[in-house]
């Protein structure tokens, strides 16, 4: 006990008289008394002339004081002690007038005895009770509190909408990477898939050729074997010296190797003539020898002709499977597993304005610049140039491709089923139609104003149902224009627009583009 009295003591001694805490920087002014820096300077900012000590009431001349060290190493002590500060005695007195601090100035922000309240230095001044000034100020400082915690539930609330955000964009953000790389395996796998299957068609055809060339290639050589064999034996009878069994030899050899004997009478003859004629004239011998050269290259192509037929080749036709327009192709069928496509849409001509001429395949509408009729569908567009498209949509994705081409004013987007379709219409969300306008050939605008660096002549839209949302394209560079994000709860139809221009209708007409594959 005594020695908590002993450090209670020693915080008394080490607390600021003016903070009431442990002294923070403390300072000693010439009549002794320790202050916190802060505090002092402070105390002083509000007397601008007369500058004493909050204890003594010592007057100095001008602002002085001295570190004190000491006493700033023993407060740095008893911190890491964990030494309190005890509660000092308030004093209810005015230091001036040593009177009962009965009073409060509201100009001042200070407590003030009734002597104070007379003097000159708070003449004209407002004077509040104690106990009213403080009940006054705790009503004011509950009203201060009860908006600042209303500002830390907004604020908490604000934090929980700003995460709930940042989780819903690293889900979204999850869900179309997932969705993109889905798409992509699609079309690598579809590739992957070909390219296996026409290396397979390629290497089978391959096979099948191979196989008859081997074998033809078999047959040549015994062939090509046989002749050698005959050639070796053709040419032991002819070098054989001795007539008897020359003759005996030739006369067993194939048949094959004798050739046609009329030929060889025919040559004997010849030989013999020969022999016995005189000799002919150069220029006679030179025509011989053109003649038997002629005939001797004529009978060479006829044998190379014959070899060329004997020929097993492969099949160039197939080839074409394998090279040729292939990308080409390859694109052509992947029609079948790209979703969606462009959509073969058709105008419904029964909500077609009046003065809007549709095509006979229902592709294309140009405005005319007729007077209306004085009769239309009942389902028709009275006011604006408007037309739907023939088929709506309750469920699923869709995209539909639109040529707008130089046409100055042109609506294109969605509408619900029930929408006004009468009288002045509001092409808005809210009144059920989600658009994408041109407006005097500059203004593009979808909920806000587009600023577009290019003007698109063709117009993809984009539909997907369940997910909500609905996006427009520059379609022949497929750049993203602007997306609605909603919820869809009844059928949906394509809405299409023109408005007459000065020269009493459009340049040209508003087309369906379907894809051509």
């Amino acid at each position: 006990m005594a020695a908590n009295k002993q450090i209670l003591t020693l915080s008394e001694d080490l607390t600021c008289s003016i903070c009431l805490a442990l002294f923070v920087e403390p300072v000693r002014l010439d009549c002794e008394h320790n202050f916190c820096k802060s505090c002092i300077q402070k105390c002083w900012e509000s007397r601008k002339k007369k500058f004493s000590c909050p204890e003594c009431r010592t007057v100095f001349p001008q602002r002085s004081f001295k570190n004190a060290r000491v006493l700033a190493n023993l407060c740095e002590k008893a911190r890491q002690l964990e030494v309190k500060p005890a509660p000092r005695a308030v004093d209810s007195h005015c230091e001036e007038h040593d009177e009962k601090l009965k009073l409060f100035c509201e100009d001042d922000q200070t407590l003030v005895c009734v002597i104070c309240r007379d003097s000159p230095s708070h003449s004209g001044h407002s004077f509040l009770p104690v106990a009213d000034a403080v009940r006054k100020y705790k009503i004011q400082l509950k009203s201060s509190l009860n908006s600042l915690e209303d500002e830390e539930k907004y604020k908490n609330e604000q934090k929980d909408r700003q995460e709930k955000k940042i989780a819903e964009l690293d889900e979204l953000t999850g869900s179309l990477e997932q969705h993109i790389s889905e798409q992509f395996a699609k079309i690598r796998q579809y590739l992957q898939d070909k390219e296996t299957s026409l290396i397979e068609e390629l290497k089978a055809q391959r096979e099948d050729d191979f196989q008859l060339m081997e074998k033809n290639l078999a047959t040549i050589d015994e062939e090509l074997n046989s002749l050698k064999e005959d050639i070796s034996n053709l040419q032991a009878v002819i070098h054989q010296e001795d007539s008897i069994i020359f003759l005996k030899e030739m006369k067993r050899l194939p048949e094959r190797c004798l050739g046609d004997e009329e030929n060889g009478s025919e040559e004997f003859q010849e030989s013999e003539e020969d022999d016995n004629e005189e000799e002919d004239d150069d220029e006679e011998e030179d025509e011989d020898d053109e003649d038997e050269s002629e005939g001797s290259d004529e009978e060479s192509g006829n044998e190379s002709e014959e070899q060329d037929d004997e020929t097993v080749g492969f099949s160039f036709l197939t080839l074409g499977m394998f090279r040729g327009p292939l990308l080409y192709a390859i694109w052509k069928e992947m029609k079948g597993i790209i979703s969606p496509v462009p959509a073969p849409l058709t105008f419904d001509p029964d909500t077609a304005h009046p003065q809007l001429v549709l095509s006979d395949d229902l592709t294309s509408m140009e405005s005319s610049d007729k007077e209306a009729m004085p009769y239309c569908n009942p389902e028709c567009f009275d006011e604006r140039l408007c037309v739907l498209g023939s088929e709506g949509f309750t469920t699923g994705t869709h995209y539909w491709e639109v040529e707008v081409g130089e046409i100055s004013d042109w609506v294109v987007g969605v509408v619900t089923e029930s929408a006004n379709q009468k009288d002045e219409i509001d092409l808005v969300p809210e009144k059920g139609y989600w658009i994408l306008s041109l407006t005097g050939g500059n203004e593009y605008e979808a909920n806000d104003i587009l600023k577009l660096t290019v003007e698109p002549t063709t117009i993809g839209v984009y539909l997907d149902y369940e997910q909500g949302q609905l996006s427009f394209y520059d379609a022949d560079e497929m750049s993203h224009l602007a997306t609605y994000t909603d919820t869809f709860t009844e059928m949906l139809f394509p809405f299409f627009a023109l408005d007459m221009d000065d020269a009493g209708k459009n340049s040209e007409p508003l087309k369906l583009h379907h894809l051509e594959i």
